[in-house]
């Protein structure tokens, strides 16, 4: 049940266009300030999920690490991502 609410929001993130998906543009997306909350896949390495939770504790952005089950890039959207921001 609480995978299934975490695939619609993020499907629902993807319509609207308030989800930026990547590296690049989740990082650019903290920075600037306009990421209100960071998914972080389980599958993502470990380098890239200590930067981005360091990122985000610098700039005050909440992270989430998501279950491979929920299939976020699915969802999304998007075929390979693990890293999302919701705007």
């Amino acid at each position: 049940m609480r995978d299934q609410k975490i695939r619609g929001a993020i499907g629902l993130c993807a319509r609207a266009g308030k989800l930026a998906c990547g590296d690049f543009a989740v990082k650019r997306s903290v920075q600037m300030g306009t990421a209100w909350l960071v998914l972080i896949d389980e599958r993502a390495a470990e380098g890239t999920r200590k930067r981005l939770q360091y990122l985000c504790g610098t700039c005050g952005v909440p992270y989430r690490e998501l279950p491979a089950s929920v299939e976020a890039a699915v969802y999304a959207g998007k075929s390979n991502c693990l890293l999302f921001a919701v705007q």
